[in-house]
């Protein structure tokens, strides 16, 4: 093989392998399906029946090429995407949807109609229509009697209340106690008077599992940021939250 042919030749499978995209690269995270299948067998641990292939689960966000499921009566689990109908799905609903973008975000339809309002202390809903403007949704999850969750709800008060209108508008900061406890939610509120949001203390204990944010559940006070598809975008353990944090809640939504 001559060196031009050599040389047309690489170029050439260069330009083949890179028009093809890479896994699930040409997506849109905001058509991830709500719910679907696994297409194969999934082992999920030596201490756990595997997963059948045709299990049904709701999505709950896609990490690269695993996906989060929570599969009815058996709990949270990472499983990879390639094992799912997930990306199939997505085209089929981007097909379906070409012109124009979805109703609402992945997480406003979890969630959205879950929140506590600040301007009521914790203690009225918050309006769907105001959720359903949320681009970026940081989780604040904390274990309301524990000394350490002044601070980092003063923190959190004081990045959410120096945000302008437009940001405020498209950002969701949610109260998470862990252990669901309502006295504790409502005690925070009285006492801090915050701006953001909170989830309703029934809810807040079993979301705090499904959307499996911490590596320990009582690794806590945890901030975790995510984008309108569920998609992490930053996280903090710990009470002394680093400027970096709030920065990154902001960037590549």
């Amino acid at each position: 093989m001559t060196m031009f042919r050599y040389v047309f030749r690489s170029l050439f499978l260069l330009l083949v392998f890179a028009s093809v995209p890479l896994f699930a690269d040409d997506v849109n995270e905001d058509y991830y399906p709500f719910s679907a299948r696994l297409t194969a067998e999934v082992r999920v641990g030596d201490a756990v029946p595997p997963l059948a292939a045709g299990t049904p689960f709701v999505l709950v966000r896609v990490e690269d090429d695993v996906a989060v499921i929570d599969v009815s009566r058996r709990g949270v689990f990472r499983v990879p995407v390639a094992s799912t109908d997930i990306i199939d799905l997505t085209r089929d609903a981007m097909r379906k949807d070409a012109d124009d973008a979805p109703e609402t975000s992945r997480m406003a339809a979890f969630i959205g109609n879950k929140l506590l309002a600040a301007d009521s202390g914790w203690r009225d809903r918050l309006p769907m229509p105001t959720a359903l403007k949320f681009r970026t949704w940081i989780f604040l999850y904390a274990d309301a009697s524990a000394p350490e969750t002044a601070d980092v709800v003063r923190a959190a008060e004081a990045f959410y209340s120096g945000l302008d209108a437009a940001a405020r508008e498209t950002t969701a900061l949610v109260f998470m106690e862990i252990h669901g406890s309502k006295a504790g939610i409502q005690a925070v509120a009285d006492a801090r008077r915050p701006s953001f949001q909170a989830m309703a203390g029934y809810l807040s204990r079993g979301y705090t599992a499904s959307f499996a944010h911490l590596d320990e559940p009582s690794a806590v006070p945890a901030l975790v940021a995510v984008n309108a598809a569920g998609r992490v975008l930053a996280r903090h353990v710990g009470a002394g939250v680093p400027a970096d944090f709030w920065a990154g809640c902001l960037v590549a939504r």
